[in-house]
């Protein structure tokens, strides 16, 4: 196929379309050589790294905008902001500088964008990879100061709202330039685990600076390739790190970490509430159906309804007024086999009520005993592990030297350590 024939312009103009708008806003670092200054005011220089270098300029009102430039000289590091332009007269291109700052810790925004952008194109942030992070953790690793407030809200908030929270604090430094270090080194005791669930990496708020070391780049890809889900709760709700971006969730806080991490727990705890006051009532109409059949039964009541009916039976006798009622009727025989009834009847209904009354208190003492609270409260307590009580020494002996084990006592339970 016959190729068709383009002007010089044409594919410079394209190049030139296609670069401006593709790159109209860099963010880029690196070394000043060849600068110069125009009559004109305007500045030109290379901006350069270890294998490519790019033509720059600043322009005369823009230099007003950015006085630093006055201090530069060739070598120093720096980093520049501004669109890539191409002139199309000498089919050449360089970055039409906007903003220019010594590079290090004078402009850490900027330092942490550059790194934000060049993380985010290696798919370091992306959402798809993340863990899906446990609802009800058995086991929490928590890496923080250990005397820092964001500990203790953190475990406060658990302490509200847990039924029960099993928790490893590994002490790490939260602030400068040893934190991505000690934070990187608690991960690695963290991984050697193998009952961990989720991590908790937290502090409390500060400062840009203060919170530096959680922009640590060593740091984002250790977090990036950890196997275990990770949390990060740095700060307050304004405060951002890189380490938020990587994580498998952030929170705005400790307490919300911890609320989060707590709020199955809580769902349980009242589930419970609500069935126990289901059981208690369901308990008091049993009882209370128990008294309302044993007062039917009540002797003194069938007694004087029995005696309601023979006086009601006398009277309708005598208004007939018949001769020899007693005789013709039977009455003595009828009133002594009637009191007869009526002892059998008292007799019977006595046996009756002790015998219910002998099986409501077996069912009140069996509810009772059910409850195993009443044995923990009568000084006892239980050993167990992995979620296993151990009722033998033979399982005591067959737990591993150096195993987390769990004293329970009936208002909370201890851990303590099998050497």
């Amino acid at each position: 196929m016959e190729q068709s024939l383009s002007t010089v312009s044409d594919i410079v103009n394209a190049i030139k379309t296609t670069l401006e708008f593709e790159y109209a806003d860099l963010l880029l670092e690196g070394e000043v050589s060849n600068l110069s200054l125009s009559s004109a005011g305007h500045y030109y220089f290379s901006l350069s790294d270890s294998k490519a270098s790019l033509s720059c300029a600043l322009f005369k009102m823009d230099a007003l905008r950015n006085p630093f430039i006055r201090k530069i000289k060739n070598g120093d590091k720096v980093i520049i902001r501004g669109p890539i332009s191409v002139y199309s007269k000498r089919g050449t291109f360089q970055v039409i500088v906007k903003k220019i700052t010594p590079h290090g810790k004078g402009d850490l925004k900027a330092q942490f964008e550059i790194l934000k952008e060049k993380l985010s194109r290696e798919g370091i942030f992306d959402i798809t990879r993340k863990l899906a992070v446990p609802k009800m953790p058995k086991k929490i690793a928590v890496i923080t100061a250990l005397r820092g407030a964001a500990l203790q809200d953190f475990l406060n908030v658990l302490k509200r709202r847990c039924l029960w929270y099993d928790i490893l604090i590994v002490p790490s430094i939260v602030q400068g330039d040893q934190c991505p270090s000690s934070i990187i080194s608690a991960l690695n005791k963290i991984e050697k685990l193998k009952d961990i669930e989720v991590v908790v990496i937290t502090r409390g708020g500060g400062s840009m600076e203060d919170l530096w070391g959680f922009n640590d780049e060593k740091l984002i890809r250790k977090a990036y390739d950890y196997e275990i889900p990770i949390i990060s709760a740095i700060g307050h709700q304004v405060d951002y790190s890189l380490l938020d971006y990587v994580a498998d969730m952030r929170c705005e806080t400790p307490s919300t970490a911890a609320e989060f991490l707590s709020q199955e727990q809580t769902k349980l705890n009242q589930r419970m509430k609500i069935s126990l006051q289901k059981l208690s009532l369901l308990f008091h109409n049993f009882k209370s159906n128990l008294q309302k059949r044993l007062d039917r039964v009540n002797p003194v009541r069938l007694s004087g309804v029995l005696q309601s009916r023979i006086m009601s039976n006398l009277r309708k006798l005598e208004i007939f007024n018949l001769s020899k009622r007693e005789s013709l009727l039977k009455i003595k025989d009828n009133r002594r086999y009637i009191d007869e009834l009526i002892e059998n009847l008292k007799e019977s209904t006595e046996r009756q009520i002790q015998k219910n009354s002998q099986q409501l208190q077996i069912f009140e003492k069996s509810l009772y005993n059910l409850n195993p609270k009443q044995v923990l409260l009568r000084g006892y307590t239980y050993v167990s592990y992995d979620d296993n009580i151990l009722d033998s020494s033979k399982k005591f002996k067959n737990v591993p030297s150096g195993s987390k084990l769990h004293l329970v006592f009936h208002d909370g339970k201890n851990l303590i350590t099998k050497e």
